[in-house]
């Protein structure tokens, strides 16, 4: 388990010149912030090391690389069949391949108009962050260590400086939620989340400063830090260089004065209690001290329960030795104004009952990979014992036991025969073999629910189609309950990044919308305008009345209308993520699909050849090429037109003369 260092050693005035510097740098308040952030961070490192989180992070890693058990001799087979990475791959191989589409439906009538457009933004933005190798990052690491972790952060220099909400998969193992919440799903109700980089100091010096740089003391870490994933095996000697430091991404939440709610209060109080000419007289009366700011009345006073306040989501960026290199509460930044969120969304594996660490596939199959292993150790070890027996040697046959040896045509010399005696080993039981068969064939598919067919090899055993139906049935239901949880994160996602587009795209934009046909348009927009949206009411009748006026010729009146006083409001949709949208990107299975949608008539022939160029990649045109027109000789009727002779059979094909009698033997008429 991973020790406290000592937090107030950090800011003790006797020490090295970082301390020192990192002093004259900080306010109090600063020094007490970074204290509680170590303490933060100290806290949920214990708490993640307790469970044992990164032991089992650690050991996953291993498997799936194959490095579990390395060979302690030369005599260790150390066998390897690496279920845990074949089986994994195998799950992330059929996520990835998924076509992802965003779709939204409006909250309330107000929405619906504007509906459409925030839907393209949402596509644009998934097509920019290329979204397929970051799900596989994602989906990979949810597999391995049992959490799949997605960070959501607007970037203003990406795409020629129009800017970009970034989609990044984080590494679990470098997130450290607030250790009182014990439920994945409810990680925005911790008092903090921290994510952990490792970064230079020249890094530090280009984003904050060459002053607050200096005061970072290289490598140091409030815990016992060790490099999980052998970050820092490059560099010479195996040292860690002084020019790294851990750096803190810590968010948390603060509560400052909301004006505009104050400013809609103080309205609600004027239009509640109006001033009367008593209270006009009373204030004349009055003495200049009792005048406000600027000589403005002050007949208004603050609501008793005092000023309003609202949360916002506050970003302290730090070093792990205490240095505050940035904070967006003092310096008046704000991250996301509509969305006090955590921008951090998580995806469990396999949730996992008072924690946020949830199950993984690969702790499962774990157990399963070791015990293959070892009965191929025990295989390898009786072959060898096979093909190099023990042998009994006669200390009177004069034979030289340090010159046998099992080269090839070895001539031995001996006082007589039979001086040497071979030792029969027994043979391997037969049960060692079926119960390694059993553990690949049928422990680790009932373990992970995945089977070779999945793979597309043959399941062993597997000899009628209701078996194999059964078991490909087994793997899509895996597969489709993985997709149903990373529908709902991206869903929050992109709820998000819709928010960070509205606040930080303020002028009227281009953005390139691609068509399920392939073709591109593009749609010029405001995304800006989307949080100041016309607010909808049920139409009244006079509204109704005066509409049927206006427009004598519609058919029916609005049942909606716009707010009588101008209200806007924010929009409002209920987004959903689609993972396998339109049809499967496996050429085989698409061309079979729709193969047998065309042998049952239920697409047309230009439905089907539209289909297998654009899904089955076939280089056809959509339309069938015209047959050439037959060419007539002057005067003659084209075959089958109205009041043309029947067409003569060729007698020496259809076996008919000429005059249409059949043939006699010999081809005489």
């Amino acid at each position: 388990m991973a020790k406290k260092a000592n937090i107030n050693a950090t800011f003790d005035e006797v020490k090295d010149k970082y301390t020192k510097q990192r002093l004259d740098l900080m306010s109090d308040e600063q020094q007490e912030l970074a204290e509680k952030i170590q303490t933060w961070y100290q806290d949920a490192y214990t708490e993640k090391d307790q469970r044992g989180i990164f032991d089992k992070m650690e050991t996953a890693d291993q498997y799936w690389e194959g490095e579990q058990s390395p060979p302690e001799s030369d005599y260790d087979p150390a066998s390897n069949t690496n279920v845990v990475n074949s089986t994994i791959e195998g799950q992330v191989a059929y996520l990835v391949e998924q076509n992802i589409d965003v779709e939204a439906k409006p909250r309330g009538p107000s929405d619906l108009p504007f509906r459409d457009k925030a839907v393209n933004l949402m596509r644009w933005c998934k097509d920019q962050n290329r979204l397929r190798r970051k799900v596989d990052v994602h989906e990979r690491r949810r597999k391995k260590f049992g959490v799949g972790v997605l960070r959501v952060l607007f970037n203003p220099d990406v795409l020629d400086g129009l800017g970009l909400p970034q989609i990044e998969p984080v590494n679990p193992a470098y997130v450290f939620p607030d250790p009182v919440v014990s439920d994945i799903y409810r990680i925005q109700e911790g008092r903090f989340l921290i994510e952990t980089i490792n970064r230079s100091i020249e890094s530090a010096k280009e984003l904050f400063g060459e002053e607050l740089a200096d005061a970072i003391t290289p490598g140091y870490s409030p815990m016992q830090y060790e490099d999980m994933f052998d970050e820092f095996d490059g560099w010479p000697g195996g040292e860690v260089a002084q020019d790294h430091y851990l750096h803190m991404l810590v968010w948390t939440h603060a509560w400052v004065p909301d004006d505009e709610a104050a400013q809609e209060q103080m309205v609600e109080e004027m239009e509640a209690n109006p001033v009367t000419d008593d209270d006009v007289e009373a204030e004349d009366s009055g003495s200049a001290a009792d005048a406000g700011v600027d000589g403005q009345s002050s007949s208004y006073a603050a609501p008793k329960s005092g000023k309003p306040m609202k949360k916002i989501i506050r970003l302290i960026e730090m070093s792990a030795c205490g240095v505050i290199l940035r904070d967006t509460l003092a310096d008046d930044v704000v991250i996301c104004e509509n969305d006090n969120r955590y921008p951090y969304f998580f995806t469990p594996d396999m949730y996992r009952e008072g924690t946020v660490w949830a199950k993984s596939t690969a702790e499962l199959l774990i157990p399963v990979q070791d015990r293959i292993n070892d009965l191929d150790d025990q295989i390898i070890y009786n072959a060898r014992m096979t093909g190099n027996p023990q042998r009994v040697v006669d200390v009177n046959s004069g034979i030289d036991p340090d010159k046998l040896t099992n080269e090839g045509g070895l001539v031995i010399p001996s006082n007589y025969e039979g001086g040497i005696k071979w030792m029969e080993p027994p043979d391997m039981p037969t049960y060692v073999s079926q119960i390694r068969d059993k553990a690949i064939n049928y422990d680790r598919v009932v373990v992970s629910r995945w089977s070779d067919q999945m793979n597309g090899v043959k399941q062993t055993g597997v000899d009628t189609a209701t078996e194999s139906l059964g078991l490909q049935q087994a793997g899509t239901q895996n597969i489709t309950h993985d997709k149903m949880l990373l529908e709902e994160t991206l869903a929050e996602v992109f709820e998000y990044a819709l928010v960070l587009m509205m606040e930080n795209y303020t002028t009227e934009e281009i953005f390139r919308i691609t068509e399920s046909s392939g073709a591109d348009s593009f749609m010029a927009m405001n995304p800006n305008q989307l949080l100041n949206i016309p607010k909808l009411m049920p139409a009244t009748s006079s509204f109704q009345q005066g509409f049927a006026q206006q427009f004598p010729a519609a058919e029916n009146v609005p049942e909606w209308m716009p707010h009588p006083d101008g209200l806007t409001q924010k929009i409002a949709l209920d987004i959903k993520v689609t993972v396998g949208a339109g049809l499967p990107s496996n050429k085989a299975f698409v061309f079979q699909m729709i193969d047998k949608a065309y042998a049952s008539k239920a697409i047309t022939p230009q439905e089907y050849r539209k289909l297998l160029r654009d899904y089955a990649g076939l280089p056809i045109e959509e339309q069938p090429p015209q047959p050439p027109m037959q060419q007539t000789m002057p005067g003659m009727m084209p075959q089958g037109a109205p009041g043309a002779a029947p067409a003569m059979q060729n007698p020496m094909v259809q076996g008919l003369a000429a005059g249409g009698a059949p043939m006699a033997p010999g081809g005489g008429a």
